[in-house]
């Protein structure tokens, strides 16, 4: 393809050679070199692109510029000079609404960006206590020997207050049947 280009380069210009004259030096055929000069000028001329908008480095006063010519404009007008200088438009609007607000956007922004951050903080922070307490709950199950079963009263088996025929049964039948040891067969003391 650049060997092409350079044939097509010395076909044309300033010091520019004939097919026949070029074939005779460079070997090519002169039919070969003929249909590549055709060729050339039958496709559109390009033009130097200029530099890519994010590539621009923009000082003040070119943003300064910029927007005052773009105030003037609007719709496809708008859209065209834009393209034309290599500003995209949301580049634009972000430079408009920063001259709107003299600059307090970067005060306010800088503020909103610091209160998401403490609430991420605050969430991950929360996110972990609920991940160990997940941790935990999964390695307390095994360690208990089985699964945990509860009472009508929603208390597990092993609480101490589920049991009411538990030692608070025994102490208070201790209690009714001492005093009828001491006094013998009265019906009373055992009647508790």
């Amino acid at each position: 393809m650049a060997f092409k280009q350079k044939m097509v380069q010395r076909l044309t210009g300033k010091s520019a050679v004939s097919a026949s004259q070029l074939a005779r030096e460079t070997g090519v055929r002169q039919q070969n070199l003929s249909r590549w000069l055709q060729e050339a000028r039958s496709l559109p001329p390009m033009a130097d692109k200029p530099k890519p908008a994010a590539l621009r480095e923009w000082t003040v006063e070119q943003k300064a510029c910029v927007l005052a010519e773009a105030a003037k404009l609007d719709g496809e007008e708008l859209t065209a000079y834009l393209e034309r200088e290599g500003v995209k438009l949301a580049e634009y609007e972000q430079w408009r609404i920063a001259l709107d607000e003299g600059g307090g956007a970067s005060a306010a922004t800088n503020k909103r960006i610091r209160q998401l951050e403490r609430e991420l903080a605050r969430k991950e922070k929360a996110l972990a206590e609920a991940a160990a307490l997940l941790v935990l709950k999964k390695k307390w199950r095994p360690s208990t020997g089985g699964t945990r079963t509860t009472t009508r009263t929603g208390r597990t088996r092993s609480d101490p207050r589920t049991h009411r025929g538990g030692a608070g049964v025994r102490r208070a039948s201790r209690a009714c049947v001492s005093p009828a040891r001491h006094l013998g067969s009265d019906p009373r003391a055992l009647a508790c």
